[in-house]
């Protein structure tokens, strides 16, 4: 059977129609198959309206902003910590009157 995407059928996203003596499939290009985990457990494998499916995705996006908020605030505390350690580390050679220039030039 053919499948072709048709006007939005509010209610009923896929219907059969005959054309031609050919039977059709004519489904709602707003009916769509979802799969993948849901945020708030359990497992998605099911056909239904894009329109339905907004708060779901919402929550998914919302859980991925939080968590590369948290993944970029690591890195840059890290970042912190490196400097801080490298400033500290050129403040005791000024201090001991070793000069970074000195080591870079291996003199």
């Amino acid at each position: 059977m053919k499948t072709i995407t048709g006007p939005c059928l509010c209610g009923k996203p896929e219907r059969v129609e005959d054309h031609s003596g050919e039977q059709v499939m004519i489904r709602c290009p707003l009916y769509i198959k979802l799969r993948g985990q849901n945020p708030q457990g359990g497992d998605i494998d099911e056909w239904g309206c894009a329109i339905s499916w907004i708060p779901i995705l919402l929550i998914e996006n919302a859980q991925k902003i939080n968590e590369l908020g948290a993944a970029i605030e690591n890195f840059r505390n890290e970042m912190v910590r490196q400097n801080d350690q490298i400033i500290d580390e050129h403040k005791a050679q000024l201090d001991n009157g070793e000069l970074f220039i000195d080591r870079l030039i291996g003199r």
